[in-house]
């Protein structure tokens, strides 16, 4: 959760087109077949235009992402960093870019 002050100063220009949301996320992770352990994520984030934010408690520890997203006709970019603070810091940059054949 250190890191929720320093995203909502560098976001904050935007916050006057932006709306928050509360968001719940329930992953069942597995080795194999086999069941290893459930994770629920509880995240307060805020959205304007393209862009997102969120963070806040999850199983163990705190979770966090911020990301963008644009959609044309026949393409969609999405570009996400998202981590989480367990035992220790744990993160990742996601791109996807999608051209649909219409």
């Amino acid at each position: 959760m250190k890191y929720l002050p320093l995203m909502l100063l560098l976001s904050a220009p935007a916050f006057a087109d932006s709306y928050p949301y509360v968001e719940w996320k329930w992953e069942q992770k597995y080795i194999n077949s086999l069941h290893d352990k459930t994770v629920n994520h509880l995240r307060a984030g805020m959205k304007w235009g393209n862009a997102y934010i969120e963070a806040g408690p999850m199983t163990d520890g705190e979770s966090f992402e911020t990301g963008v997203k644009f959609k044309g006709r026949n393409w969609k970019f999405k570009m996400k960093w998202e981590g989480e603070n367990t035992t220790s810091l744990k993160h990742k940059v996601e791109t996807e870019i999608r051209y649909n054949f219409r």
